[in-house]
């Protein structure tokens, strides 16, 4: 886990910023990386009605977690204008101490755990990418019960147990603001691919 805060701050090309707490999540038991998936999915849909629909401080943001073998890398992210970062990373912040004093109710938890499951649906619609997703699952997991039968028995008790894990004081948070950072490829990732 990353363990302690650390910030880090780069320009970029562009004229809005961006904003992402990150939390490197070692955990080896299926179970509870399932519970980790619908953590986050709770502190992405309490972002977005705070954050974007109350406040109108970002233009994109979410939270997500990435599987990876023995854990996985969840992101809270923020697209808004440079004026309004500092007012958006203290809304994320207020967001993410928030998942730990108020953790979620059993219908927030059940609302969360129905769109993680709608997105992973609609992601496995055809026979390929049903295998794939299985064949993924059990290469994060070690074990053949598909991860979308672990959603579904997460409970709020479950979130309750693992939102310390989202704790600010465990992330590393990423700035990008205006500046002269990189100038982005103008060519199409294909034509990279054919040039190399």
């Amino acid at each position: 886990d990353t363990g302690s805060y650390r910030e880090v701050t780069d320009t970029i090309q562009k004229e809005g910023a961006y904003l992402a707490a990150g939390w490197l999540l070692n955990e080896e038991e299926p179970d509870r990386l399932a519970v980790l998936l619908v953590t986050a999915q709770i502190l992405s849909r309490r972002m977005q009605l705070e954050l974007r629909e109350k406040q109108g401080l970002t233009y994109s943001t979410g939270c997500g977690l990435t599987l990876l073998p023995g854990g996985g890398v969840a992101m809270a992210t923020i697209g808004t204008r440079a004026q309004n970062l500092d007012i958006a990373e203290s809304g994320l912040k207020t967001e993410i101490g928030r998942l730990i004093s108020e953790p979620p109710s059993p219908d927030e938890t059940e609302t969360a755990k129905s769109r993680l499951l709608g997105r992973r649906a609609r992601s496995e619609l055809s026979s390929i990418n049903e295998a794939s997703a299985a064949g993924r699952d059990l290469f994060m997991t070690g074990v053949s019960v598909p991860m979308n039968e672990r959603i579904a028995r997460v409970t709020a008790e479950d979130i309750a147990s693992a939102v310390a894990r989202f704790a600010i004081e465990r992330a590393l948070l990423v700035k990008l603001v205006p500046g002269e950072g990189k100038k982005e490829e103008s060519v199409p990732p294909a034509m990279r691919m054919r040039m190399k």
